[in-house]
């Protein structure tokens, strides 16, 4: 009976050293399995946040091709930098922008995505020299930095960026003239501006010409 007793006890503490055994490696198996489901959802987010950025930089090119001003004073301002983010959307079967942020979910990812636009300066005034990232030079009208900026939680925010120009477009747009002389210098970006900087001898019945 006591050498039953002992074999008894012998064979219980074999079985809970196999339990323990096979529960560490169970552990270990499940652990690495959510480490790899986990590394492949982030894969995942992080290709789709690329193909998000691409596709914020196809559409601010083909807003530019449009209208310079879409992206120089988005939305009729001069709201940009950081603390200024938009968004893009399709309005007429066309690219534009919109204010703030954008949320995305995509296969129960939840993204954000925000448009993010930037003056430019460069060595030498009227758009000449290198372009100065330290905050010093002269203003470029005619060049603008847009960044587009992906991120969601659980992934490294992720951002593609892009120097844009307006060489392809028109700079001047006015054509009315009608509203007569103006003191103040007017924007012959804006076609809803009708006036002129006033001078002498300016004919304005048939377009605009100087006048004998």
């Amino acid at each position: 009976m006591k050498y039953l007793k002992e074999a008894q006890g012998s064979l219980l503490a074999e079985a809970l050293i196999a339990i323990s055994i096979t529960s560490i490696f169970a552990i270990t198996i499940a652990s690495l399995i959510m480490a790899s489901l986990q590394s492949t959802k982030v894969g995942g987010a992080q290709t789709q946040a690329s193909a998000l950025a691409k596709e914020g930089l196809e559409a601010t090119r083909s807003m530019v091709a449009s209208n310079w001003n879409m992206i120089y004073r988005p939305l009729g301002t001069q709201n940009k930098g950081d603390s200024n983010p938009y968004h893009i959307v399709i309005s007429s079967n066309q690219w534009n922008l919109a204010s703030g942020s954008e949320a995305i979910n995509l296969n129960d990812t939840n993204l954000t995505r925000e448009l993010l636009i930037y003056d430019v300066k460069r060595e030498q005034p009227n758009g000449n020299g290198i372009i100065k990232t330290d905050g010093s030079g002269y203003n470029d009208p005619s060049t603008q930095l847009v960044k587009v900026r992906i991120s969601s939680s659980g992934m490294h925010a992720l951002e593609y960026s892009e120097y844009f120009s307006r060489w392809s477009n028109k700079i001047l747009k006015q054509n009315n003239w009608s509203g007569g002389a103006d003191p103040a210098v007017q924007s012959a970006e804006d076609p809803n501006n009708s006036k002129y900087q006033n001078a002498n001898n300016i004919d304005t019945s048939n377009g605009l010409r100087l006048s004998k």
